[in-house]
């Protein structure tokens, strides 16, 4: 029993007793600022709606609100990050939220000083929760060897000196390093990394040798979520998750320590996925109909050909499915490319040119805002893609995948957009935006789906690195 018990502890991520704590704050911060204002919780039975309030709005609110503003990325960083602005900051969110909506229903139960009084005493209690808890976790993983998670450290350098310091005096989240391995001319023993992560029962292993070329880190990565394991990878080469797709880390050297969480590939995990990405196309498409309408008839009048251009692409395992898009070339296309190639703009599998001779002046102007990628609402709704997720390539592309590692990439459901057209696009080396995927399809998660989609739609006003 005590061995089941160690298990679980070790399984339970701190982003999961955060939102507990959170939510408990919350719910702690309505009762006491209720009994305030109306000296007794007995009234809540003559008056349930008062409780509905707090069920299906303030705790739904502090969820959504934390998750949005990174509050429980707290696995994605070894250092521990400050958070009392953060809670202040998000609280503040949430009581301007409040009172907006409180307008808008025409609020008559509560004066706006009772939300004060709710939001005060949870910024208050969620910073002792928060630190109580982070408190205890660095008790018990250090004193009573309870929470801990087991990490393998690769490399002997300097970076990898400064990690296992902060690791032994801090144990953040549990980590301990369970053990050290070495990294041989640019390459670590997998068969011996594979044996240690079962033995030592590691829960995450720490790339922390800066020279390891990407093609290798590519591989430990895919070894641990082979065991449900996550990986940090020290990596100047990742700087792209920085530099443009605004992630952030921890720095040593002024090298970033990238975190993949392990993949969720679960039956029921991604028929969620489906599910809700069919549902919101579906009422895109009821919505969007006018517009796709109208798009489709300007292509048809204003060059030869249909108005939707049907092409094989290549998704998870490399499946090919046909998709949809409005035609933005002439008909020949195609048979033209091969006498194009030399022209290539594009570094790596992709062929792009900025002035293809290809493409028509109504095309050129839906590739500029992606208006002629809408008709891929349908594939979402057949199930061949996601809303989010890496852009499916078609075989010339295949093709020209000249390492291992690019083919991680097409290890998930492609999708409408992703991290690298919010980063962007055609402006990005291919071997990043094969990072990105990789990054994004060991990350995904609905926060990060959210922030991708309103990035998408600011993208596609303005047009950035799209030809």
């Amino acid at each position: 029993m005590q061995e089941w018990f160690q298990e679980w502890i070790r399984t339970l991520r701190t982003s999961q007793v955060s939102k507990f704590t959170d939510l408990l704050a919350a719910s702690l911060a309505y009762a006491i600022a209720y009994m305030w204002r109306f000296g007794s919780l007995r009234t809540l039975d003559d008056n349930p709606h008062h409780i509905w309030i707090v069920l299906f709005f303030m705790l739904p609110l502090v969820h959504i609100t934390y998750s949005l503003n990174g509050a429980y990325r707290e696995n994605f960083f070894l250092r521990f990050r400050p958070f009392i602005k953060q809670i202040v900051f998000i609280n503040l969110i949430m009581f301007g939220i409040t009172l907006v909506v409180l307008y808008l229903v025409r609020n008559l139960w509560f004066p706006r000083s009772f939300f004060f009084i709710v939001y005060s005493c949870n910024i208050v209690l969620a910073i002792f929760l928060r630190k109580g808890i982070r408190t205890l976790n660095t008790f018990l993983a250090r004193r009573w060897k309870v929470w801990q998670r087991p990490a393998i450290l690769l490399g002997t350098t300097s970076e990898a000196d400064d990690i296992a310091a902060i690791i032994h005096h801090r144990h953040p989240f549990g980590l301990t390093i369970a053990d050290t391995l070495p990294v041989a001319e640019d390459a670590v023993d997998l068969r011996l990394l594979e044996e240690r992560i079962k033995t030592r029962r590691a829960r995450m292993v720490i790339v922390a040798d800066n020279a390891l070329p990407m093609s290798h880190i590519m591989d430990i990565v895919t070894l641990a979520d082979r065991h449900h394991c996550a990986t940090k990878v020290l990596s100047s080469a990742m700087a792209i998750l920085c530099l443009r797709a605004g992630e952030s880390f921890d720095f040593f050297h002024n090298v970033p320590l990238v975190h993949f969480a392990p993949s969720c590939q679960s039956h029921k995990h991604q028929w969620y996925r489906k599910v809700i990405s069919q549902c919101l196309a579906g009422g895109a498409l009821i919505l969007l109909s006018p517009i796709l309408g109208a798009i489709a008839l300007l292509v048809k009048l204003s060059s030869h050909g249909p108005a939707l251009f049907i092409q094989t692409r290549y998704g998870e395992t490399l499946k090919p499915f046909p998709i949809y898009k409005f035609r933005t070339m002439c008909e020949d296309a195609e048979k033209m490319l091969p006498s194009l190639e030399t022209r290539n703009e594009a570094n790596g599998a992709l062929f792009k040119i900025k002035d293809d001779p290809r493409i028509t002046p109504v095309g050129q102007f839906l590739r500029r805002y992606s208006l002629d990628e809408l008709p891929q609402i349908l594939n979402i709704i057949k199930g061949d893609m996601r809303i989010i997720g890496p852009r499916p390539l078609p075989q010339r592309d295949i093709e020209h995948y000249s390492q291992k590692w690019h083919r991680y990439r097409n290890a998930g459901k492609p999708g409408l957009s992703c991290l690298w057209q919010v980063s962007g696009r055609s402006d990005i080396a291919f071997d990043d935006m094969c990072i990105l995927d990789i990054y994004y399809l060991h990350n995904q998660c609905w926060e990060m789906d959210l922030r991708i989609t309103i990035r998408t739609l600011f993208v596609m006003l303005i047009g950035r690195g799209a030809y």
